[in-house]
């Protein structure tokens, strides 16, 4: 009679196991490795640029303040001090790579074990920090939407995380999701004709007349990416402590509409009552279903993360060329302030999230 026992013992333990979750297996330990690669890679390709050339769309800006108010300069970078400082995003993201490195098998939550989850967020912030020093360092269309990709993927994952942790995702299912969605995002992309991000919220009408759908769909995508962040983070912390469905609602729906009206600027009201709306039809979706059996803590991560973003955001405006605080020639340039403090932000988040643990009782 065969042995069925002695079989799967002799079969490896890695046969078990889906064709991503032996990739994964494969990699652990080599996360760290391959964030430097990936930046190795990058540095190739951009200080290889350089020598062919960038263009005479980024030689037009030399001599002149950047959207960004830095003055351009001619040589490897178009400006040296907001190009620099997104090696603050890179270093978050190494980080997370190192960790995800060296987590054991089983842990509190997708952060704090081996998978995928810190890697692909660490991943993330890498990619943000090479698509923002391209952007800054080059001046050139393709980096923009380089610059944008990162910002989107970034922003995504924590959406699609706290998804698949609310209605109980696998790995495999976040991880496609995740990067079909982004990707399909990102094509759409090319079909606009999209304006300078920076031009939102400018708030003056002649700008706002040159906002282009490109720059509208941006910042659909990247408003409605935090509001979703606010909406999920308020529906957890709110569960179990406000009893009345409708108040726990109005008030999950409220906060990140609220956010939306003041930040919105020139844009449309016709799409902020849109999206206000959505808002409040997706907490209405969230508040309804059951709650997931797990807690975060409020402290100090979440409001490390939201104070910096906050700064940033105030910081971003100061940093934007014509305004009274643009100064191009001087060191201290605001917008590299914005890049300090959502680096901040990047890893008070994934820090965050590492807080997460199972709760004993059932589920709500």
């Amino acid at each position: 009679m065969i042995d069925i026992d002695m079989i799967e013992e002799s079969v490896p333990y890695w046969a078990h196991m889906s064709g991503l979750n032996r990739l994964v297996d494969r990699l652990h330990g080599s996360w760290f490795r391959l964030g430097w690669t990936v930046i190795g890679l990058a540095s190739l390709v951009y200080i290889i640029s350089s020598f062919i050339g960038w263009g005479s769309e980024s030689e037009d800006w030399i001599g002149r303040a950047s959207s960004y108010c830095e003055m351009a300069h001619s040589g490897i970078m178009r400006e040296p001090v907001n190009t620099l400082s997104n090696l603050a995003y890179i270093a978050v993201g190494m980080f997370f790579l190192y960790t995800a490195d060296r987590m054991p098998k089983k842990g509190p939550n997708p952060f704090s074990r081996r998978g995928l989850a810190a890697p692909t967020y660490g991943m993330t912030a890498i990619l943000l920090g090479i698509g923002s020093f391209a952007m800054h360092g080059t001046s050139t269309a393709i980096s923009g939407m380089l610059d944008w990709s990162g910002m989107l993927l970034w922003i995504a994952f924590p959406v699609f995380y706290n998804l698949s942790r609310w209605f109980n995702w696998n790995e495999n299912r976040l991880i496609a999701t995740f990067l079909i969605t982004v990707t399909l995002l990102l094509l759409i992309d090319f079909a606009f004709d999209s304006a300078d991000f920076s031009d939102l919220g400018a708030g003056d009408s002649q700008i706002a007349a040159t906002v282009g759908m490109g720059a509208l769909y941006r910042h659909i995508l990247w408003s409605s990416a935090i509001g979703m962040l606010i909406i999920f983070e308020l529906g957890l912390h709110t569960a179990g402590r406000i009893t009345n469905l409708g108040v726990r609602i109005a008030l999950v729906g409220a906060a990140p509409s609220l956010l939306l009206v003041i930040s919105a600027g020139a844009m449309p009201v016709l799409l902020i009552i849109v999206q206000c709306l959505t808002f409040v039809a997706a907490a209405t979706v969230l508040c309804s279903s059951s709650t997931p059996n797990f807690q975060r803590s409020l402290s100090p991560w979440l409001p490390i993360g939201v104070g910096a973003f906050i700064s940033g955001l105030i910081i971003w405006q100061f940093g934007l060329q014509g305004t009274a605080k643009c100064n191009p020639d001087t060191f201290f340039q605001y917008h590299a302030g914005w890049h300090l403090l959502t680096a901040i932000t990047v890893f008070s988040l994934g820090r965050y999230f590492q807080t997460e643990v199972e709760l004993t009782g059932e589920s709500e």
